[in-house]
Formats: C-alpha cells, sequence, structure tokens
C-alpha cells in the first residue's frame, strides 16, 4: 500500500477562530493491513509555509519521518500517527523548526454508521535542543459515516480540553470538527 494524502488545519479555540495556517502532507507512505488487523505505515512528512500570517506558522519548508502503528477490528480502531519535522531553511532571526505530534486515535463502534472516541494530537516544540514546549489535549467525540452521492463520508465533531499547553499563550478548550471523504486509490 502506497498512500499519498494531505489536510489543512482548521481549528476553533475559545472563541477565536484560526485560518489559513501552514498545510502539511504526509508526501508518501508505505504500509498494509494484517490479517490480524494490525495496521502499520512508514513514510516521510513535510510541511509547507502557506501561512497567512507570521503568527500561524513557522514561514519554513519542513521534512521529517512519519509513522502509523494502529489495531483495526470489529469493535473500532486505535493507534497512532506520529511525525516529526526538522526546518530546512531559516528566517531572518528564526530558529529552525523541531516538532513533533503524535495524533493518538480511538474510536469504538456504536453500529448503524456510528462511533465514539477521540483523536487528540499532542505536540512537541523542541526549542533550543534543550527546552520543550508540550500541547497535550484530551478529546471525546462522535462520529457518523454516510454516504453522500456515491461518497462514503465521515462527520466529527470532538470537544478538546488541554492538560498542558505553553506558559505564554495556549487554548485552555476547543471544539474540533471534522468532514472526511473516503475515496478509493488508483493503485
Amino acid at each position: 500500500m502506497c498512500t499519498v494524502f494531505s489536510h489543512e488545519k482548521l481549528a476553533v479555540y475559545g472563541r477565536a477562530l484560526e485560518f489559513c495556517a501552514e498545510v502539511d502532507s504526509l508526501v508518501a507512505n508505505w504500509g498494509k493491513v494484517q490479517k490480524s488487523g494490525l495496521l502499520w505505515s512508514i513514510g516521510a512528512t513535510a510541511i509547507f509555509p502557506t501561512a497567512s500570517d507570521a503568527a500561524l506558522g513557522k514561514d519554513q519548508w519542513q521534512l521529517g519521518p512519519a509513522a502509523i502503528l494502529g489495531l483495526i477490528k470489529p469493535w473500532g480502531v486505535l493507534g497512532g500517527f506520529w511525525q516529526h519535522w526538522w526546518g530546512l531553511n531559516t528566517p531572518s532571526g528564526g530558529e529552525k523548526a523541531n516538532t513533533g505530534t503524535l495524533q493518538i486515535f480511538y474510536w469504538f463502534s456504536l453500529g448503524g454508521g456510528w462511533q465514539i472516541g477521540g483523536s487528540p494530537i499532542p505536540t512537541a516544540n523542541y526549542i533550543s535542543g534543550s527546552d520543550v514546549n508540550f500541547l497535550v489535549p484530551l478529546n471525546l467525540g462522535v462520529a457518523k459515516t454516510f454516504i453522500l452521492g456515491k461518497i462514503p463520508l465521515k462527520a466529527t465533531v470532538q470537544g478538546q480540553y488541554f492538560v498542558t499547553r505553553p506558559d505564554i499563550v495556549g487554548p485552555d478548550w476547543g471544539i474540533f470538527f471534522q468532514l472526511t471523504p473516503v475515496v478509493q486509490v488508483p493503485w
């Protein structure tokens, strides 16, 4: 299995709405779903400097490794999607990026296309190689998979509470909305 995908981030934190943050993509990955339900994948990830405001991005091209490890069973799915990025260029007066995330996913089937669970994304920002800022959310939400025309879609809404966040600025809570199309890869 070889997959290429990308996603843009849109987050609602408290009363503020963030738009046009940097776009990150899993450029390419290779993996397999075993008969036992074990899911694994390894690959490369990239972040492109597309933020509309300097406060929403690092203004750097970034590359790094990515890996997925999970378990798919009739009762649901659980696992993690790890990514790490290092900056390739340094904006004037800035530091090269050195950040990582681990999207933890735990979804339990309720029947009829409904699920309950979450997919928080803890983030680590390795500042100057010695200090680390952590952003750790706890998520709980519901999801419904349905078919619109011929395309299966999964709609998700999750509440987030941030257990840890940077001292200077960071959300206390948030709401996460997601609409994911399920498309067949051409290969």
